[in-house]
């Protein structure tokens, strides 16, 4: 009975199954998910948060859900971020409060 995980109602010895989890390079993983044993993971990939990875991820995707399916392209993620950056920078003063409100409702709030 030595190195069991549990054991059924047979009294058999219930072990874990393992193996390897392959991730490329440029990979972001968000909190809390899970990747199940055996995955392949791509490069340039971005899982969601509180995603559940049970199938191999293709490079430049985006995934995310339970389980983990493909959402979106990993460029087009990147440029619109590009984009937002680079469209954020005319409200740039130094103040990031103050810029928050400037580029998301247009004036100062008080």
């Amino acid at each position: 009975m030595s190195n069991c995980v549990f054991n059924n109602i047979n009294n058999e010895c219930l072990r874990p199954i393992v193996d390897k989890i392959k991730i490329g390079n440029n990979v972001f993983i968000g909190a809390k998910s899970i990747i199940m044993y055996g995955v392949n993971i791509g490069s340039n990939v971005i899982i969601g948060a509180g995603s559940i990875v049970t199938k191999d991820i293709e490079d430049n995707s985006v995934v995310a859900g339970v389980p983990a399916k493909v959402i979106g392209n990993f460029n087009d993620q990147f440029i619109k971020c590009k984009k937002f950056n680079n469209d954020f920078k005319k409200y740039d003063t130094g103040n990031q409060i103050e810029d928050e409100r400037k580029y998301f409702y247009g004036k100062k709030r008080n």
